[in-house]
């Protein structure tokens, strides 16, 4: 079942697994909120797990796509944070709720070179596919405005 996060235990064991492996992605059922913009609580908290050393952190908790941005930690380093990823398996009927994204990562040589972005739609009642283009080009619009990007 689902556990509170103990910050204190991240603090320490994020900075050694950092040490220790190539590349550390952290994943966060955070609070839900249903909406695309992630909350300032949720922002502090994925920025301090890439100032620990992630190289990407996302979220897994919201029933739609929440917003994505590159950081750059306090040591310089530029770490992909998705808020949240939207319903991938789901029955919510709504246009935010039935979309979703997938991310593929791309590491090499011990170092994340790349994410590509797949974004997906749920129909019939919990049947997901990926987008069309056209699909694709309205979500990916909406959300790099969202982003600022």
């Amino acid at each position: 079942g689902a556990a509170y996060c103990d910050l204190n235990w991240l603090q320490e064991i994020i900075p050694t697994l950092a040490e220790q492996t190539d590349v550390l992605i952290v994943t966060v059922q955070y609070a839900e909120y249903n909406q695309h913009q992630p909350i300032e609580r949720q922002i502090y908290h994925f920025h301090l797990l890439a100032d620990l050393g992630a190289d990407a952190v996302i979220g897994t908790q919201a029933h739609v796509p929440q917003t994505f941005e590159f950081y750059t930690t306090q040591d310089g380093r530029d770490v992909f944070i998705h808020y949240g990823l939207g319903n991938l398996f789901f029955d919510q009927q709504g246009w935010a709720e039935t979309r979703f994204f997938m991310n593929q990562l791309y590491i090499y040589n011990g170092q994340l070179q790349s994410i590509e972005l797949f974004p997906g739609i749920i129909e019939n009642r919990a049947r997901p596919r990926l987008m069309t283009p056209t699909e694709r080009d309205e979500l990916m619009s909406f959300m790099m405005e969202e982003s600022d990007f």
